[in-house]
């Protein structure tokens, strides 16, 4: 029997209205890796769920995410939620047992990371991460994040390498270029959320295809949003029956 097909239109369409309130046009910190000036920052605490059809609502993890302007090139951040590492889920931070999935221990795992501006290309800002995932398996992550925009759209593109440093339970180098597309709603950003993750060996026969939905909110610095969306919507394993929600409260100075 074919999985049945659920829409996010009402889901973020409600959102968006319990979020009209004049704030920043900016993207979410949750849209690729932010740089912001020096001295200033954002930090954000996430509550990532399932969808998923008999685990509706079942916690996945609780994380912190944050930035803070070190000079006008460059930014050093702390990454823990699977949105902040262009992931759909899987997110670090404090893991929580649920019906949803078994923790192997109480920290799920986070990133350090320097974001910098490259030279001769202000659109362009490079990412180096250092930490452990799932299973606390160390990585190193290498990538860059492009950034545009036209008038009320704006775009994203952030592809990254994840080095496995410890070969010894299997780990694998793996490849992901999330994408998002964003229009500015004035009181607020939304945007649809894609692209391709998978391993590099075999890229084409693992390579997963994402698709997400969220909005983010600001007044005065203070910030919510929200993401829903299926984590393996086309490639290996695709299911429209796996489904993930996640919600955030935030502060930008």
């Amino acid at each position: 029997m074919a999985a049945p097909r659920t829409s996010l239109a009402p889901l973020v369409c409600g959102v968006i209205v319990a979020l009209a309130a004049p704030i920043s046009a900016e993207p979410a910190l949750a849209v690729g890796a932010t740089r912001p000036a020096p001295g200033h920052g954002a930090a954000r605490l996430i509550d990532e769920r399932s969808l998923t059809v008999g685990q509706v609502g079942a916690a996945w993890a609780l994380g912190v995410d944050a930035v803070v302007g070190v000079t006008s090139d460059l930014a050093i951040g702390v990454s823990h939620s699977a949105a902040a590492l262009g992931e759909p889920r899987d997110g670090g931070g404090v893991c929580i047992d649920s019906t949803a999935h078994d923790c192997d221990g109480l920290y799920a795992g986070g990133f350090v990371d320097a974001r910098w501006r490259v030279p001769g290309a202000a659109a362009l800002t490079g990412v180096v991460r250092l930490g452990v995932a799932a299973a606390w398996s160390p990585q190193l992550r290498l990538g860059v994040v492009a950034r545009g925009a036209a008038r009320h759209l704006w775009w994203r593109i952030a592809p990254e390498v994840a080095v496995a440093l410890d070969r010894a339970d299997g780990d694998r180098d793996a490849l992901s270029a999330p994408t998002w597309l964003g229009v500015d709603l004035g009181a607020g950003s939304a945007w649809l959320a894609t692209g391709l993750r998978g391993e590099l060996a075999g890229f084409a026969d693992a390579v997963v295809v994402p698709m997400a939905a969220g909005v983010e909110g600001r007044y005065r610095g203070a910030a919510i949003g929200l993401a829903a969306g299926y984590p393996q919507l086309l490639g290996r394993h695709a299911s429209t029956r796996v489904r993930t929600l996640a919600w955030w409260i935030g502060w930008g100075w």
